[in-house]
């Protein structure tokens, strides 16, 4: 039986509507989509731009967050290494210059940002001005890896300062570098799995939007 074109007119417009409505919500979605994204990209921003800002401003902060970093199971032992390297080379580039042990320590400390750091190279600074060796110094705190101040002593000992604390800074760069690519060997897993299960509720999520328009467009 033939339809009449009333009858088909009749059809194809309910199929227009229908498709009207099929685009009008997928554009719905897209911009609560886009709407979401957005909030939470300026949720973060903001986040990161407050706790920059309290880093910069607050001394303790920075200071706290330091001591938390240091007491990290690998990031904390990456960390010692890191800037045990940084004050051996430091301090090695500046005696082998020609400066005094106490002038080369007071440069040190003010190349240095991190606030655990400077406390501990003037803690250093001032036992050697009390007299004390560079070594007894060193190992006194507990910042700085325990190899650090065996091999200052062994410089100090054999009158090569300036060449043992180069050795001591490629020995911390060394390890900071085993240290980190273990780090990053351990992490991955848990980034692989972490994106598989991001990327799986992002695709739930458009599945669920797709089949709800297409259930309620045909009611």
């Amino acid at each position: 039986m033939t339809q009449t074109p009333e009858r088909l007119t009749s059809r194809q417009k309910r199929i227009e509507e229908q498709r009207r409505k099929i685009e009008s919500a997928r554009a719905e979605q897209r911009r609560k989509r886009v709407l979401w994204l957005g909030a939470i990209i300026f949720v973060v921003a903001v986040a990161v731009i407050f706790a920059f800002l309290a880093n910069r401003r607050s001394a303790r902060v920075r200071r706290s967050i330091a001591a938390v970093v240091v007491r990290l199971p690998i990031a904390g032992l990456l960390r010692r290494y890191t800037l045990a390297a940084r004050f051996a080379r430091l301090t090695g580039v500046l005696l082998e210059g020609g400066a005094p042990l106490l002038l080369a320590l007071d440069d040190v400390l003010a190349s240095i940002a991190d606030p655990l750091a400077r406390e501990e190279i003037a803690r250093i600074r001032d036992r050697v001005h009390d007299g004390a060796a560079l070594h007894r110094a060193v190992s006194e705190g507990e910042l700085f890896p325990p190899v650090l101040s065996r091999l200052v002593a062994v410089g100090e000992e054999s009158g090569r300062l300036q060449e043992f604390l180069t050795r001591a800074a490629d020995f911390c760069e060394d390890r900071a570098e085993r240290i980190l690519a273990r780090l990053v060997a351990l992490a991955e897993p848990t980034m692989i799995l972490f994106f598989g299960i991001l990327v799986g509720f992002v695709a739930l999520s458009l599945l669920q939007a797709l089949y709800g328009i297409d259930a309620g467009a045909f009611r």
